[in-house]
């Protein structure tokens, strides 16, 4: 009798191919079964700074949160701040941290427009929804990100910074989102 190695032989149609194929899948489960659904989202909490003067987020309504979930070495990343009442804008672009340092594989970059770009995000204005931009995340050191705005036809970009991209005031910040390899 032949199997045919092109039609599963069972019910479960990537375990159940003739030979090596159910094999690989069986040890594959058991490696990374107890991975992909033990390791819950975790919290980490990120520093914002600027690269001329710190920001103060102040009180109240202020936030500043991050979340990630790591496969192997490939983390996902979740994060933001948002002002408070009585904050200081600081100067110089904001920076934010992540919970791992990226591989160095990548070259981080803290000059305008040549960084590698790890995800995407938003600013957002409280008050408005027409001020409201997105952004894209920037790598800027090993572990710290910063967040570009491309204007017009995509050639220049403008980090975002004290001056904007909206007059930053209680309830605003910006929220993001990035994928990435960690050192190992």
């Amino acid at each position: 009798m032949v199997l045919s190695l092109i039609s599963p032989v069972g019910s479960d149609f990537l375990k159940d191919f003739p030979g090596q194929n159910a094999i690989n899948s069986d040890l594959i489960d058991a490696y990374a079964g107890p991975c992909l659904t033990s390791d819950a989202l975790q919290s980490y909490t990120p520093a914002l700074t600027a690269s001329t003067t710190n920001p103060s987020l102040g009180t109240g309504s202020n936030l500043l949160l991050g979340s990630f979930y790591q496969i192997w070495d490939q983390i996902f990343v979740w994060a933001q701040f948002r002002f408070g009442t009585g904050h200081s804008s600081g100067s110089g672009t904001y920076i934010m941290t992540l919970p791992f340092s990226v591989d160095s594989t990548m070259s981080p970059s803290t000059t305008n427009g040549a960084s590698p770009i790890l995800g995407n995000g938003n600013v957002w204005d409280a008050s408005t929804i027409s001020g409201r931009s997105g952004v894209t995340v920037a790598l800027r050191t090993a572990n710290t990100v910063h967040f570009q705005i491309r204007y017009g036809s995509g050639s220049t970009t403008k980090n975002v910074d004290e001056s904007g991209p909206i007059v930053w005031a209680a309830g605003d910040g910006v929220t993001f989102a990035a994928r990435f390899k960690r050192l190992p």
